[in-house]
């Protein structure tokens, strides 16, 4: 997919204080609304709530606009490749919600939010390994039904 125009981006940032505390509750804060286009870079992976990351992002973007999402992705097993592996390793041990994820874990929490088109496109840099990438559907978000039990 080649982007012809993009009128405004906006880089998605959390502000993580290294223990994974306060991104679901700050990430608000640093989306900008109304973009064609938002990052996450070493974001999802440091999010307390990644399902509100992506929601609050998929919210900020104009229809049609995309998500892309630059991380060291783990292999379906979780157990490489090395880097990705030793990341999420570390992440475990000093944050409180921190660690790396698949593709399918992606995939999912993006179809989950509403994005359509969602695919990994691999990266060769000491950083990252892939980028996920979603757009928001130029038609509305379907409405979750309410649960009308008493």
């Amino acid at each position: 997919m080649i982007l012809t125009e993009v009128r405004s981006f906006g880089r998605v940032g959390v502000g993580v204080d290294g223990d994974g505390d306060g991104a679901g509750e700050d990430v608000g804060a640093f989306v900008e609304a109304g973009g064609d286009c938002a990052e996450l870079f070493e974001a999802v992976d440091r999010a307390f709530d990644n399902r509100v990351l992506l929601d609050k992002c998929f919210q900020a973007l104009k229809p049609g606009g995309l998500l892309v999402i630059c991380e060291l992705l783990l292999d379906d097993d979780l157990t490489g490749p090395a880097m990705a592996a030793l990341a999420s390793m570390n992440m475990l041990i000093r944050t409180r919600a921190g660690r790396n994820y698949t593709t399918d874990h992606y995939l999912t929490w993006l179809t989950e939010a509403g994005f359509h088109d969602a695919h990994r496109t691999d990266i060769t840099a000491t950083v990252m390994n892939g980028a996920i990438i979603a757009t928001r559907p130029q038609e509305p978000r379907a409405a979750t039904p309410t649960d009308t039990r008493d």
